[in-house]
């Protein structure tokens, strides 16, 4: 198979406008879960799912003992660059580089039958960060609206999640969830505010730093 550009894989998935899925159909797909480190929770059905894992031995444990499963990861949810307690979300550039890593497995001949597990640190702000990437791939590449989004992660119990907070060391009196972030990500994209067809990734990097 002819490997693609990055450039080539997003425009792939990205073409057309964002829809508002119903987000009833999707919440029927979706039960409600404990949250244990190592539960593999369901992203998109039979297809994708997300989970967190202690280190790198427990990550070979379980791919042992799920040899049908595909797990894999990046350090893409590890950059964000605090300024003071907050801890992200992480920036535009690493959310279009996470939808061009997913698109690229997803679309991958050789795993067409597998069933694709991403898995991050068992540490808060990392499982968080990777839940906002897990969930603007969903907005941006499959069009799914922000509530429609958020279900897979809503279902976990207790929220394994943090709110997104200011760049203070002060207390936080404002909580930005997750919902808020894929609402944000779909109207950026509604609003032409953010193109990903025509997003230049290494610029957008080059200037942030």
């Amino acid at each position: 198979m002819a490997k693609r550009s990055g450039g080539d894989t997003i425009k792939s998935l990205f073409s057309g406008k964002p829809s508002t899925r119903d987000t009833n159909a999707h919440a029927n797909m979706y039960e409600k879960k404990p949250w244990a480190v190592g539960n593999i929770y369901p992203i998109i059905k039979g297809k994708l799912s997300f989970t967190a894992h202690r280190n790198d031995d427990h990550t070979l444990a379980e791919i042992k003992k799920n040899p049908t499963l595909f797990f894999f990861s990046s350090d893409l949810q590890e950059r964000y660059e605090p300024y003071c307690a907050d801890f992200g979300p992480v920036n535009l550039g690493v959310v279009h580089r996470f939808c061009t890593l997913l698109t690229e497995r997803m679309t991958d001949s050789r795993l067409t039958n597998r069933h694709l597990i991403y898995y991050s640190d068992e540490d808060t702000a990392l499982r968080t960060n990777t839940a906002f990437l897990l969930g603007a791939y969903l907005v941006l590449c499959h069009k799914w609206a922000p509530e429609a989004a958020a279900l897979p992660f809503a279902v976990i119990e207790p929220n394994p999640f943090k709110p997104f907070r200011d760049a203070t060391y002060l207390p936080s009196d404002y909580h930005l969830t997750l919902l808020d972030c894929f609402s944000a990500l779909h109207k950026a994209v509604e609003l032409g505010w953010y193109d990903p067809e025509g997003f230049d990734v290494e610029d957008y990097e080059y200037w942030d730093h």
